[in-house]
Parts: structure tokens; C-alpha cells; sequence
């Protein structure tokens, strides 16, 4: 048990390490680029021994992250949508091989071509990697916010595309002046024939696709077109666009304040968390006088105590040692429990490092004590420069450099 206790504890340490994720990341980073190449290969009917050999090294990588996972967290790991995912990969990867092992020449049985349609489900694990990186997470979450926002958008294009294409029936279809010259009689034909093929003239007009080359023979045969154009390129191009990016970033705007209030919301429920499970942690440091002095916390042990996940970091001897200025905010030379409290959940949700915290709370601890130390000194001159004013009878007591060379 104690040994069990132990893999636990290290492979909880390594799967928190920040490089773990990264070294992950790497992994599925090449898993990708590998599944591209054999895909290719695979197309051109080219064996690919080593590209297979490859993803027996990555099925074996991802066995070992899902096993650390399990042994870190246990079966509370399975509650990310994710992990499970893998799961479902890992499972599927293996059946894959072992099909392949039972039945290499076949490809007629329908469970096997299933299971290597499944294998391209691989790529699920590069999504998940999307999540790590914040920017690209930012983007991500942006346009999976903007969904609404999106198809409206959407719907208004198609609803313009439609316009455009009945109108574009009406006026250049059938257009006498155009039919009878030859190069705009192409141009009707080739773009503007059907209702489908209009309809992609439509688009190749919202995307400015090489547009020219439709409408400039159209208008040097019959120059009223050019007004039909202008108005489609304002409307389309320029307009539309303008109106879909306006339309987007002030959805993101919107969206990024209620980030804001759900992030504050975030910082609320934890604090409401942590408060009771922080003040528990004070007590088991308090001797019933309600004060706690840097020699309790010299010798503080949470480790045994449930609940303190997210101040793990902050509640370990060393720490609330070397910020015990931090703690004890009036200099009195004991914490209070609402010291504490305060302390504790100020680090917890602070984005600044414990030793930036320290380092700027000894800074200010000496800057004080040089302010109390300048108004004692302040304090002796005072008292002493009346004794020192011309007919006042009194004497100096000051030493002399050459006593002071004969003392030393």
C-alpha cells in the first residue's frame, strides 16, 4: 500500500508539471504529421513500415499518459470529457492493430474498413491540444461563441446571393444587346445560364474571385450594366463584409465582458470554498487563543488534511514563514484568523509569485521600520538640541574623533 501510495503521489506531481502537458503536446504534434504522411503513402499504394512502426511508439505513449492520469487522479479522471475521449481512441487504435494482426489482406470485411475509418478519429487528440495554448483557445472560443451570431450572418448572405441571382436572370440573361455580341454572349452562357450558375457568379462576387472578367465585357457592350455592378460591389464586397466584421467584434465585445462577469463570479464561488477549509486550516494551528505565532507555522503540517487543493502551495511551513510580514499586516507579532484568512485567499487568487509577494512585503516591512527609526532620531534632536544652544550652561557629551580612535 505504501509503495502504491508512493507511484500515486509522483505520478500526481508528474502529471501537474507544466512540461508534462507540453511533452504531450509534442507527441500528438507528430502524431499528426505522421497520419498526413501515411495517409499520402497509403493513397499512392506504398508501404509505410516505419510510419507503422511509429504509431505502435504513439498508441504506447498514449497508453502510458492514460495509465499515469489513472494513477494520478484515479477514476475522478475519467470525468474530463477528454480523457475519456482518449479512452475511446486508445481502445479503438489497439482494435485496429489487432484486426489488422487477425485479417492483414482483407479489406472486404465491413468491421475492419469501420475500424480504420475510425483511426482517422486520431486527429480529435490535436483539438484537444487547442485548449492549451490561451490565444488560439481565445479564437477558438470566440467563433464557438459567435455561433448564433454566425448563422445569422449566414442567412443574410444566402438571402443576398438569392437576390442577386433573380435579379441577374432578369436583367443579364435575357439581355438582347448582350447575345448578340460575342464575347458577352460567352460570358452569359459561362456565368450567367441557370439559376445555379448565376448563383455562384453571386459568390465569386462576394469573394471578389476574379470578378473582372465577368463583368467588364458586359459593360463595354452595354455601359448601363456598370451601374448594376457598382451596386452589387457596394453592397457585397464592401457593405456586407464591413457589416459581418462589425458584427463579430461587437459579439466578442459583449462576450469578453461577460467573461469578465463570470470570472468574478469564478473568484466568488471559490473564495466561498476555500473560506471554511482555510479557517479550518487556522485551527488546527490555534491553541485556543485565537493568535498564531511564526513558530506554529514553523512546525504546520496540512498534508492530512482534505480539502485544501487550492492552497496546497501556500499552506506549507516554509511559505508562511518567509511571508509572515505579509501575514501579519499591524506588525503585532501574531496572526489573527481573519489575518489568516485574508492572507491565504489574497495569495490563492493573486496572479504575482510567492517571492514577488515577499520580496515587496520586506520592502515595505523596511521602509517602515526606516520611517519609525527616522522619527526617533527626529525625537532625540529634539530633546537634545535645547541642551545644546548657545548660554545654556550645558556641556556636550559628544566624543571627540580622537577618543573614539583610542576606544576602537
Amino acid at each position: 500500500m505504501r509503495c502504491c501510495r508512493r507511484a500515486a503521489v509522483r505520478a500526481h506531481r508528474l502529471v501537474r508539471w507544466p512540461g508534462f502537458d507540453i511533452f504531450v503536446g509534442v507527441i500528438i504534434f507528430l502524431n499528426a504529421i505522421c497520419i498526413g504522411a501515411e495517409l499520402e503513402y497509403s493513397i499512392q499504394g506504398e508501404d509505410t513500415p516505419m510510419l507503422q512502426a511509429f504509431e505502435y511508439v504513439f498508441l504506447v505513449s498514449y497508453t502510458l499518459e492514460l495509465a499515469l492520469r489513472g494513477l494520478a487522479d484515479g477514476v475522478k479522471c475519467f470525468r474530463d470529457n477528454w480523457i475519456k475521449a482518449d479512452a475511446v481512441l486508445l481502445v479503438v487504435g489497439w482494435g485496429s492493430k489487432v484486426l489488422d494482426a487477425i485479417a492483414p489482406g482483407v479489406d472486404g470485411l465491413g468491421p475492419i474498413i469501420i475500424v480504420r475509418s475510425l483511426r482517422l478519429m486520431r486527429f480529435l487528440r490535436a483539438v484537444r491540444m487547442v485548449g492549451r495554448w490561451k490565444t488560439l483557445w481565445k479564437m477558438v472560443s470566440g467563433v464557438m461563441g459567435s455561433a448564433e451570431t454566425l448563422a445569422s450572418t449566414f442567412i443574410t448572405l444566402v438571402f443576398a446571393v438569392y437576390i442577386f441571382t433573380c435579379f441577374s436572370l432578369e436583367i443579364v440573361s435575357i439581355s438582347p444587346r448582350l447575345k448578340s455580341d460575342p464575347p458577352a454572349n460567352e460570358v452569359v452562357n459561362a456565368y450567367f445560364t441557370n439559376f445555379q450558375a448565376t448563383a455562384m457568379t453571386a459568390i465569386q462576387f462576394l469573394t471578389m474571385d476574379d470578378a473582372k472578367d465577368i463583368y467588364r465585357p458586359l459593360v463595354q457592350v452595354s455601359p448601363g450594366f456598370a451601374v448594376f455592378f457598382a451596386v452589387v460591389f457596394v453592397i457585397f464586397p464592401i457593405l456586407l463584409m464591413n457589416l459581418v466584421t462589425a458584427t463579430l467584434v461587437e459579439h466578442a465585445i459583449s462576450n469578453s465582458s461577460i467573461d469578465e462577469s463570470m470570472k468574478r463570479e469564478e473568484i466568488k464561488r471559490k473564495v466561498r470554498e476555500l473560506v471554511p477549509r482555510v479557517k479550518n486550516a487556522f485551527r488546527e494551528l490555534d491553541d485556543g487563543s485565537g493568535q498564531v505565532h511564526m513558530e506554529d507555522l514553523a512546525t504546520a503540517n496540512f498534508a492530512n488534511m482534505p480539502g485544501l487543493d487550492g492552497v496546497s502551495q501556500i499552506l506549507t511551513p516554509q511559505v508562511l514563514v518567509d511571508l509572515w510580514y505579509f501575514f501579519d499586516a499591524d506588525d503585532s507579532g501574531f496572526i489573527s484568523e481573519e489575518e489568516f484568512v485574508n492572507g491565504v485567499l489574497q495569495l490563492a487568487l493573486s496572479e504575482t509569485s510567492f517571492e514577488i509577494t515577499e520580496v515587496k512585503h520586506l520592502v515595505l516591512a523596511n521602509a517602515k521600520n526606516v520611517r519609525a527609526l527616522r522619527q526617533a532620531v527626529d525625537r532625540v534632536l529634539v530633546a537634545v538640541t535645547p541642551s545644546l544652544a548657545p548660554g545654556s550652561g550645558a556641556t556636550t557629551a559628544l566624543p571627540s574623533a580622537r577618543s573614539l580612535r583610542t576606544t576602537g
